[in-house]
């Protein structure tokens, strides 16, 4: 029974043991293949954060490059614009309180038509780099200037020379308006090329 016994706590032993180093061996291998995943995880994310800063670099430059791009664009759009109300608000001038030739009124007439046309068109391209505030102003302006204006044309081209101080009134009522309206709109661009300039008053 001893011999039985000893056998069982050999076999228990010996079992033991080859348990214990098949465990060993074991935790090893998967200690290994844990390192090895580790460090291809590693490897692998190392690799996505080099590409993101390099994406990251990309997307600055191409900021460096638009930025300028686009801040001279909005300046040299507002210039343009600030020059065409200037424009306009010297003709509108000219224009409503002009009490000479007929001739010469019909030209001027024309012009200041012509001459919100093209304001017009500038004031489109323009829009996208002007402040919300700016843009009704520039609107108001527009509006306030051209339907007198047209209603005007249309009047001289109805009128003869002779009929024209009965319109007259017409003109001078708009002018009114519109001299208290330009003011304001232009000031208001004023301040939007200084806040690009960087200078404020």
């Amino acid at each position: 029974m001893i011999d039985i016994l000893r056998e069982n706590i050999s076999s228990l032993v010996t079992a033991t043991a080859v348990s214990s180093g098949f465990g060993f061996f074991i935790k090893r291998v998967f200690d290994k293949k844990l390192e090895e995943h580790k460090a291809l995880l590693k490897s692998q994310h190392d690799k996505d954060l080099e590409q993101l800063k390099l994406q990251h670099q990309r997307v600055l430059k191409r900021i460096d490059v638009v930025s300028p791009l686009l801040h001279e664009r909005r300046a040299n759009y507002i210039i343009n614009l600030y020059i065409a109300l200037v424009d306009l608000r010297n003709l509108t001038d000219y224009f409503f309180t002009y009490s000479g030739e007929p001739v010469r009124l019909r030209k001027v007439a024309d012009e200041v038509h012509k001459n919100i046309i093209n304001l017009y068109a500038d004031y489109k391209k323009a829009k996208i780099f002007l402040s919300k505030g700016s843009c009704e102003k520039i609107e108001n302006v527009l509006n306030a200037i051209e339907d007198p204006t047209t209603t005007y044309l249309s009047f001289l081209n109805v009128y003869e020379d002779f009929e024209l101080d009965k319109i007259d009134g017409v003109r001078k009522r708009e002018y009114d308006q519109i001299r208290h309206l330009l003011p304001d709109t232009m000031n208001n661009i004023e301040e939007e090329f200084r806040e690009i300039l960087g200078v404020y008053s």
